[in-house]
């Protein structure tokens, strides 16, 4: 039969049902099996909560304007609940589109990743990964894990959090976008990476946009670093990628780690443009490739950034940190705006550079002279967002008398609009910061009505 197809837990049956509204199959596994049998076509997963303890892997290929689709009945909620397996796009698999999912994992020890991506041009949107409070993993497990061979993925407007490991994940794959979704409690929460033999390949060309990144216990976002097990050299960790429009959000938590907030590791031309971090700063150093050494950062930008710290904690307190004066090369920082950096003294840290010393601001003042533009960080230039304090119960915009507003370095074509897809900029200057102030009475503080699953996060966990 030609679809669409139907699954549905609650009615369906895979020994004597035909795939249809009328008479659905019971589980993903018989839909890749039976289905999809042209490129185009479409699967419908009806509500319910499908309790599942195999892989289900979809191994089959779309084709360019025509792919393989995966998704919820119309105003319905399918929940894929593993104990054991996973939902998963088949490796080489090209043009799918998982759509308006959930997955939801009951194992912890040695669990494999909630989803595992390979192939070409799979696009991930609408869904929800996660991993059950009652199941939190001791090891392994990311969100979303793309690996070598994967290229021109799409991750849009979706949920992650949970995951051991990473929120969303890849390892020496090229032309990711990640965009318009939220990860929080996961190890890491965004992050590409140089990837392991026999690829031995650093990611390159990939998009970080308009997500909100929070309460990691490493990184919120970062761009580079190294899987390791290199049989050769893989060069830079991440070239020609860009995080811009991103909220970041961290906190001391115990055992967090460093809980940094945007950091670039062994980038080539890796830029970070227009995002609000809050708490871990900004790090860009080098990426250790374990069998070849330290790849410093070559040619990166950090143009209108706001960096707030949170307190003296290493994590918390520092604005920019840079390890080694090699990734000072070619590196320009132009127009970002620093607050409440310190690291237990009255200073305000905004660089901590470790060859061969420590610098508090008027050191780095003298020693670094790409950086123009940027706002120093005291108490009189508090960027005055509306609300970033309590609890995630937030609004990161901009006051009307906010230092950032019309004071950013010209992004014209490159960032084009702002988190809120407010297009920039709207007083002939950029604002610094991941919103755009477009002049108008701001929300009352205590709200954000800007994305799904912001306006109180807490409650959700």
């Amino acid at each position: 039969m030609a679809g669409p197809y139907y699954i549905s837990w609650d009615t369906g049956n895979d020994e004597t049902g035909a795939g249809t509204l009328l008479n659905p199959w019971k589980t993903p596994n018989k839909l890749f099996a039976s289905g999809f049998t042209a490129p185009g076509e479409i699967g419908y997963a009806r509500g319910g909560t499908y309790t599942l303890a195999t892989a289900d892997s979809l191994e089959k290929s779309g084709a360019s304007g025509n792919p393989l689709i995966f998704r919820n009945y119309p105003d319905e909620s399918p929940v894929f609940e593993y104990t054991a397996g996973y939902l998963q796009i088949g490796g080489s698999k090209d043009y799918i589109t998982f759509d308006g999912l959930t997955v939801l994992r009951k194992v912890g020890t040695g669990s494999t990743s909630i989803l595992i991506i390979g192939g070409a041009y799979a696009t991930i949107q609408n869904c929800i990964y996660y991993v059950h409070p009652d199941y939190l993993q001791t090891a392994g497990g990311d969100g979303i894990v793309a690996y070598t061979n994967a290229e021109y993925l799409t991750v849009d407007n979706c949920l992650i959090y949970n995951a051991f490991n990473q929120g969303v994940d890849w390892t020496g794959a090229h032309h990711v976008t990640v965009k318009n979704s939220t990860v929080h409690d996961c190890q890491n929460g965004i992050v590409g990476k140089a990837s392991a033999a026999p690829y031995n390949a650093g990611s390159h060309d990939n998009v970080v946009e308009k997500n909100f990144v929070y309460r990691t216990k490493y990184d919120a976002i970062m761009l580079g670093g190294d899987s390791g097990g290199h049989d050769a050299d893989p060069g830079y960790a991440d070239t020609d990628s860009v995080a811009r429009n991103n909220l970041i959000w961290q906190e001391a938590m115990t055992g967090q780690g460093n809980a940094r907030g945007l950091a670039i590791f062994g980038g080539l031309r890796c830029y970070a443009y227009n995002n609000t971090v809050i708490g871990g700063g900004m790090h860009i150093t080098y990426a250790n490739l374990t069998e070849y050494g330290l790849q410093p950062c070559q040619d990166c930008r950090a143009y209108n950034n706001i960096i707030i710290g949170r307190g003296a904690t290493e994590g918390n307190g520092r604005m920019i940190k840079i390890k080694d004066s090699e990734s000072t090369n070619g590196l320009l920082l132009k127009n970002n705006l620093y607050y409440q950096g310190s690291l237990g003294s009255p200073d305000v840290y905004h660089l901590e550079w470790l060859s061969p010393t420590d610098y508090g601001y008027a050191g780095y003042a003298a020693l670094a002279s790409w950086d123009t533009g940027s706002v120093t960080g005291n108490d009189t230039t508090d960027p005055k967002l509306v609300n970033y304090l309590v609890n995630l119960i937030a609004n990161f915009k901009l006051q009307s008398d906010s230092p950032a507003i019309d004071t950013g370095f010209d992004l014209t074509g490159i960032v084009t609009e702002d988190y809120a897809a407010v297009a920039r900029p709207q007083g002939g200057i950029y604002d610094i910061g991941a919103y755009e102030h477009q002049g108008a009475v701001e929300p009352p503080a205590g709200t954000n009505i800007d994305k799904p699953y912001v306006e109180n996060i807490l409650s959700a966990i």
